[in-house]
C-alpha cells in the first residue's frame, strides 16, 4: 500500500483511487499462529475450515499513510475471520505495521 501511495505521488496523482485485491489460498486445516513474532501470543486455537479467501478495498492514494492500520485491518479482516471468526485487534495491526516501518529505515 505504501509503495502504491509513493507511486501515485511520484506520478503527481495523489488523489487517485487505488484498488487493492488480495487472495489467500491453501488455508484449509491451517491454524492461526504468530510464527513471525513469537512474542505475540494468540491464546486460542483457531483453525480454518475454508481453503481460500479474497478481499478488496478501494482507497485514495493520499489517504494511505495516515490510515494504514485501518486499511490493512479492512483488507485482512476476511482472512482472519475464516479462522473461527477471529477479529484482529487494531492495536495488534498498528504494532506490527510500526515494527515493519521501523525495520525499513
Amino acid at each position: 500500500m505504501l509503495h502504491a501511495e509513493r507511486m501515485a505521488i511520484a506520478l503527481n496523482t495523489p488523489s487517485s483511487k487505488i484498488v487493492f485485491s488480495v487472495a489467500w489460498e491453501g488455508l484449509r486445516d491451517r491454524t492461526l499462529t504468530s510464527w513471525a513474532n513469537p512474542e505475540r501470543m494468540l491464546l486460542e486455537y483457531r483453525k480454518s475450515q475454508q481453503d481460500s479467501v479474497t478481499s478488496n478495498i478501494v482507497v485514495r492514494a493520499d489517504s494511505i499513510s495516515p490510515n494504514l492500520p485501518e486499511f490493512v485491518g479492512n483488507l485482512t479482516k476476511p482472512l482472519y475471520e475464516i479462522f473461527d471468526f477471529f477479529v484482529a485487534p487494531t492495536k495488534m495491526i498498528s504494532e506490527e505495521l510500526a515494527k515493519m516501518r521501523e525495520s525499513k529505515r
